[in-house]
């Protein structure tokens, strides 16, 4: 539940930057009933998490984030 409320707030923050437009990438994977939420580091994307999510996913619902900006995800203009 801490999980959901999480996301919600964080899509809510998402989508208050306008229509068509995205800070925050998600991906998920996996299918367990804990979830792991994994957010790298301000100089990279998602990617940098591909084998521990990997690694995790039989086990857990993962999900990755990816700021835009990053790992071929458009960057959001000006002003922020």
């Amino acid at each position: 539940m801490r999980v959901l409320f999480i996301l919600v707030i964080v899509l809510a923050g998402a989508f208050a930057y306008g229509e068509g437009v995205a800070p925050l990438v998600f991906q998920k994977r996996g299918d367990g009933a804990r979830a792991v939420i994994l957010v790298p580091g301000l100089d990279c994307g998602a990617s940098v998490w591909e084998a521990t999510a990997k690694a995790l996913e039989g086990e857990y619902l993962v999900y990755t984030v990816t700021l835009a900006g990053f790992d071929g995800v458009p960057p959001i203009q000006a002003p922020y």
